[in-house]
């Protein structure tokens, strides 16, 4: 099932499909009518996306091309998104604005190659969380390569990332701010790579006496 979108429709239902492909060619608004959910038994491909209202959730992988922003704290529309499998993104911004993104599997913020490399992102990659109530959640392992460096491509100034698993950043260096935070959530060890550096104002890792953890290159925290 393919949904073009030619301007910036606003889809209104409960659906449940198989695998999906949503082309919004400039925008393209998902949400749900009191008490609905939008389920996709399969994968998906997003391309310019923006999801409010009641949840949706994928089963298997998610693509993004273009945007994918969940939540509009303008309306007070919390939006929640949940992934089966894994995310990955090539470009565009990924925008928690009152909202939740919950991965099961893991999150590549990059463009992958098949020699196991990575490229940064495309045009305007990056990821804002600046809403007290933003949650993103990564089951698996997050690795990001933001198309510019430092605070101009991880805008993370509130909210809360938790990751279950290693966390290798490609991007020089990248900063957060205020009140964000960073949660390390497995039992696996854990191995934090922050290429020339991470920084982020509050980290925690749970499970520390029980887990061998190696921080490579620069990884600061305000609160550890």
């Amino acid at each position: 099932m393919t949904i073009q979108a030619v301007s910036t429709p606003v889809l209104s239902f409960a659906a449940t499909t198989a695998d999906l492909n949503i082309n919004g060619s400039t925008q393209l608004s998902v949400a749900t009518k009191a008490g609905g959910e939008i389920t996709i038994l399969g994968d998906a491909t997003l391309n310019g996306v923006v999801l409010f209202g009641n949840p949706m959730s994928v089963s298997g992988d998610v693509l993004v091309n273009g945007n994918l922003t969940v939540g509009n704290a303008a309306t007070e529309a919390y939006g929640t998104m949940t992934v089966g499998g894994n995310l990955e993104m090539h470009g565009g911004t990924l925008y928690l604005n009152y909202g939740r993104l919950d991965v099961s599997g893991n999150v590549i913020l990059a463009q992958a190659n098949t020699d196991g490399t990575y490229n940064s992102m495309q045009t305007n990659g990056c990821l804002y969380m600046n809403n007290e109530h933003d949650v993103f959640s990564i089951g698996g392992n997050l690795v990001t390569f933001f198309y510019y460096d430092g605070s101009s491509s991880f805008i993370c100034s509130a909210g809360t990332m938790n990751i279950g698993g290693n966390w290798t950043n490609f991007t020089n260096y990248i900063t957060g701010s205020g009140s964000f935070s960073v949660n390390f959530t497995g039992t696996k060890d854990l191995t934090v790579y922050g290429h020339a550096s991470i920084s982020v104002p509050n980290m925690t890792i749970e499970n520390a006496t029980s887990r061998n953890i190696s921080m490579k290159g620069t990884v600061q925290a305000g609160t550890l």
